[in-house]
């Protein structure tokens, strides 16, 4: 629990461009709190530690597939605004499934990346 209530905000913040170069290391920091804390039976604070110690020398390497998924799903919402913003607005009036379709399509998109 003590995971979710610390990375949530980070991962909340790390979905803006600008302050991702703060709290990337801080998310990679807690990555292995959770395996840290079942597989060694540590609670709380030492969960936290231990994952930080166990994340040092390896930062980069988890942070590629992690900064790859953020950028990911950020081209994917750039490509469908881009998108929909250039179809006419004839598709918004009379074939409204046509978007639909292509919003569906593109929700769809970020759920298979990020799982």
């Amino acid at each position: 629990m003590l995971f979710n209530v610390k990375a949530l905000p980070l991962q909340a913040l790390s979905l803006l461009v600008l302050p991702l170069p703060f709290t990337l290391p801080m998310l990679l920091a807690i990555q292995l709190s959770v395996p840290s804390a079942v597989a060694e039976g540590l609670s709380g604070r030492a969960a936290l530690e231990r994952s930080s110690q166990l994340m040092r020398g390896f930062r980069r390497t988890y942070a590629w597939p992690f900064v790859c998924l953020l950028l990911g799903i950020r081209l994917i919402d750039v490509a469908r605004n881009l998108l929909l913003a250039s179809l006419p607005p004839r598709l918004w009036a009379d074939v409204i499934e046509v978007p639909l379709a292509f919003i569906a399509l593109t929700g769809f998109l970020k759920i298979v990346i990020i799982r």
